[in-house]
């Protein structure tokens, strides 16, 4: 109750991602948004990756304080932001609605999170804001009768993080990459830049960025590309043979490196551990989605939605490449955005859609990745470009996949797209509503996730 007459009221919906804190102040009445903010979650410097945090935890009595009070202080400082760009005073802010990870749930609610560290991955309540669409390699695999959910022990790999060259997407970071099939010779695009560096104008357009390192869909593209121009062996080995092809391919101890840019001083490789760890964390994520497939029954999937910052840059092509998701149709592999924070609006403007999810994620069959028996099997399978056993009908009509070759490598026929010439870019994926049949997989930005259960 207010005196006078007061004809608005407002909300404000967060999504309280374990990297990225992002909120929408909203008119409660007409579901505008009125101003929208982000912020780095200050618990990063207690752990990259939320596992970390817990650990962080578990060895410090009390630590679960000092990340709910980061936590907290980031949220305030957000709230304010949001109600100054907006004009608005706190007094008129009737509802609050936070999504987030299990883990992040609990350290702003000042929950213990330590039994979310180890099997069974007790949680302290199941009620909201318990909706996590979040950004932590969660899947959630559902039919027209029921919905399977897992989440998958991915890391922050794709963010950048554990990659030697790694970096989060700002101005500067390589985001698109090529490579000559015949010279193995690369070309690259960076944020801050239409220009590819294959461009006359590439170096004074981008002289004043600091172009020092790769982002997730750079990486994902590069991997993809040095695999399809044979320089990394359908198990993930870079081919030592392919030194006598191009100079880029460098010996680096008892393995080998491509180099991807240099300029000045700046040289970025790729090592042979950065290609582990995106096989490590491209096979979790594809053995969450298998184990669901397994549980629920289904033969193929049709529509694969990719979420968050992550899902929205990755090509679809190369995802597939990878392994990272099951062959189908391209047009059925589509990004829907920042679902977290959409979901979070709408919960907040709707309460019936509010009362929906809480029921819906009450009725998941929620499937525990770290003590299902089949997982480690699948898992080993998913570990190959782009997998061990499942066929690829749908990418191999996109582009001509190299033969299975073991870590000795060998010469392998060039490819690119089907009809495209050899010194084309390859454009953007694209995609369009495909009709869902017999399943849909919704996959979150895969970031700071590391042994983390649904």
């Amino acid at each position: 109750m207010w005196p006078g007459f007061v004809d608005t009221v407002y909300g404000i919906a967060v999504d309280i991602g374990s990297t990225t804190i992002a909120g929408h102040l909203c008119d409660l009445a007409t579901g505008e948004v009125m101003a929208s903010g982000g912020r780095m979650n200050p618990q990063i410097r207690f752990g990259e990756d939320l596992m970390s945090r817990v650990s962080y935890v578990m060895m410090n009595p009390g630590g679960e304080l000092d990340l709910t009070a980061a936590v907290r202080g980031a949220l305030n400082e957000l709230v304010i932001e949001l109600l100054g760009e907006a004009d608005i005073t706190a007094d008129r802010v009737l509802d609050l609605v936070l999504v987030g990870n299990p883990i992040m749930h609990h350290l702003v609610l000042g929950i213990d999170p330590t039994p979310l560290g180890m099997a069974p991955f007790t949680l302290a309540t199941a009620d909201a804001v318990l909706v996590d669409v979040g950004t932590n390699a969660e899947i959630v695999l559902g039919s027209a009768t029921e919905q399977f959910a897992a989440s998958s022990p991915t890391g922050p790999a794709f963010e950048g993080a554990q990659i030697s060259c790694g970096q989060r997407a700002t101005a500067g970071a390589v985001e698109r990459v090529r490579i000559d099939p015949v010279t193995l010779q690369p070309r690259v695009k960076v944020i801050g830049s239409d220009l590819w560096s294959d461009d006359p104008g590439f170096e004074a357009a981008t002289r004043s960025l600091n172009i020092s390192g790769v982002c997730g869909s750079g990486i994902i593209e590069v991997i993809a590309e040095m695999f399809l121009a044979g320089i990394i062996a359908t198990d993930g080995t870079i081919v030592g043979s392919a030194a006598e092809r191009s100079d880029r391919v460098v010996s680096d101890g008892r393995t080998f490196s491509y180099l991807l840019f240099e300029r000045d001083d700046t040289r970025l490789f790729i090592t042979q551990g950065d290609v582990r760890a995106i096989q490590l964390a491209k096979a979790a994520l594809r053995a969450g989605i298998d184990l669901l497939v397994e549980h629920a029954g289904v033969q193929r999937l049709t529509d694969i939605r990719l979420a968050g910052a992550f899902g929205s840059h990755i090509d679809p092509l190369y995802a597939m490449v990878l392994g990272l998701v099951p062959d189908c149709e391209l047009s059925g592999v589509r990004s829907v955005g920042n679902a977290a924070g959409a979901g979070a609006v709408r919960a907040l403007l709707s309460r019936a859609l509010r009362r929906e999810i809480e029921g819906a994620a009450r009725n998941v069959v929620k499937i525990e990745t770290a003590i299902e028996p089949r997982f480690q099997e699948l898992f080993v399978n998913a570990m190959a470009f782009p997998h061990a056993i499942a066929h690829s009908p749908h990418l191999a009509k996109l582009v001509t996949l190299p033969a299975r070759t073991d870590t000795a490598g060998g010469s392998r026929a060039g490819r690119r797209r089907r009809n495209e010439k050899p010194d084309a870019q390859v454009s953007d994926a694209q995609v369009s509503d495909a009709p869902v049949s017999d399943a849909q997989v919704s996959d979150a930005q895969v970031s700071d996730a590391q042994g983390e259960q649904p």
